[in-house]
């Protein structure tokens, strides 16, 4: 092999095995974050939301025993993330997901507003209207 080939020979071979590396790059970032009451206790089963601002694009997760949700392979760009339970007041941050990084949010609930409806049904009772007289009159 003459010697000007070789060089490019080598250049060519190592260039094809830096070629899984480029593709293995996740071009995609995340957003993970915990949420707790106001006595920094985990808030189990809230469901968390997040809304792409751009694509209007959204996932919710349910949050876990241990409080943590998490949301993978999101585009980059700016997002709204929302937090709700029953019986705490709902919550929202926005946030900006990078290419390859991780956007940490944490959330405190606090006590919300209970509300109760009470619903009653029936029929109306029949009212007799006929006037009694008396003979005597």
């Amino acid at each position: 092999m003459p010697s000007a080939v070789r060089p490019l020979v080598l250049a060519l071979l190592l260039m094809s095995l830096c070629i899984p590396c480029l593709v293995a790059q996740n071009a995609t970032g995340a957003i993970n974050g915990s949420v707790t009451d106001p006595n920094g206790a985990v808030v189990a089963n809230a469901a968390v939301t997040s809304v792409s601002k751009d694509t209007g694009f959204l996932r919710k997760v349910i949050v876990g025993n241990e409080g943590t949700f998490v949301f993978e392979n999101l585009q980059p760009g700016e997002y709204e993330v929302r937090v709700e339970h029953p019986g705490f007041t709902s919550q929202k941050e926005n946030v900006t997901v990078e290419i390859g990084g991780t956007v940490t949010v944490s959330f405190n609930l606090t006590l919300g507003a209970t509300t109760q409806t009470i619903e009653v049904t029936g029929a109306a009772s029949v009212v007799n209207r006929r006037i009694r007289r008396s003979a005597a009159l």
